[in-house]
C-alpha cells in the first residue's frame, strides 16, 4: 500500500498544497499532473465517506441485534443442540429433531451426564421435517429419572435400512445476554447461543 492510500483526505490535501507552494517556478506542475492529484484526492475522500457509511451500517446492525436479544429475555427458545434439562416435578421432556428424509424407524437414546444410557425407545414411520416426541422422564427400570442435565441421540433409518440424517434441538429460557468479540449471545441453560441458532420462540406459560 502506497503513502497516498494510507493518508486521510486532510493529510492528502495538506501535502498537495505544500507541493504547489514549493514547486519550482521555472517548472510548474503540469495540468495533467494537477488533474491527477485532484482525482486522487477525490478518490481518497470518497473512500473515507464509504468507510464512514459502512461503520454506520455496522453500528446500526449491532444495536438492532442487541435490542432484539434483550427482547428475548424471559422467553423460551428452541435452538440447535442435544441437551435436556429435567427439573424437579417435570413429567418428562419434549424432544425436537428434524429428519432429512422419511424414516421407517427412529431410535431415541437419552444419556445422563456420565454418558450412561438412561432410556432408549423407537418411533415408527416419521415423515421428513421437524418432529417432536415425548420422553416420559422414566429410565429403563420404569423409575423417574433424577433431575439434572441429559443429552439425547436420534438414529433414523429408511425402509431400505439406510441411515437418515437427523438434526437435534433443545429448549430453554433466555436468562440474559452476553457479548464476545462483537457478537451478541443469548444465555440459555447456562450457555451462550447465537441468534442464528434459534429456530423457535415461545412466551413462557403462566
Amino acid at each position: 500500500m502506497d503513502v497516498q492510500q494510507m493518508m486521510g483526505k486532510e493529510d492528502f490535501l495538506k501535502l498537495f498544497i505544500a507541493q504547489i507552494q514549493n514547486q519550482n517556478p521555472l517548472e510548474p506542475m503540469k495540468n495533467e499532473d494537477f488533474s491527477a492529484q485532484l482525482a486522487m484526492f477525490t478518490q481518497v475522500e470518497e473512500l473515507e465517506n464509504l468507510n464512514d457509511s459502512v461503520d454506520d451500517m455496522i453500528n446500526f446492525q449491532a444495536s438492532t441485534i442487541s435490542a432484539l436479544a434483550v427482547g428475548l429475555i424471559g422467553k423460551d427458545v428452541t435452538y440447535q443442540g442435544d441437551g435436556i434439562q429435567l427439573q424437579e416435578g417435570d413429567s418428562g421432556a419434549d424432544l425436537t429433531f428434524e429428519l432429512q428424509d422419511d424414516a421407517a424407524t427412529v431410535a431415541i437414546t437419552v444419556t445422563d451426564e456420565e454418558g450412561k444410557a438412561v432410556r432408549t425407545w423407537e418411533v415408527n414411520n416419521l415423515e421428513a421435517g421437524r418432529q417432536t416426541v415425548h420422553w416420559d422422564g422414566m429410565n429403563y427400570e420404569g423409575e423417574a429419572a433424577d433431575p439434572g442435565a441429559y443429552t439425547y441421540v436420534v438414529r433414523a433409518k429408511n425402509l431400505d435400512g439406510d441411515s437418515v440424517s437427523a438434526s437435534t434441538y433443545q429448549k430453554g429460557e433466555v436468562t440474559g445476554i452476553s457479548f464476545d468479540s462483537g457478537v451478541t449471545f443469548l444465555v440459555v441453560n447456562g450457555e451462550n447461543v447465537t441468534l442464528a441458532e434459534i429456530v423457535g420462540i415461545k412466551e413462557q406459560e403462566a
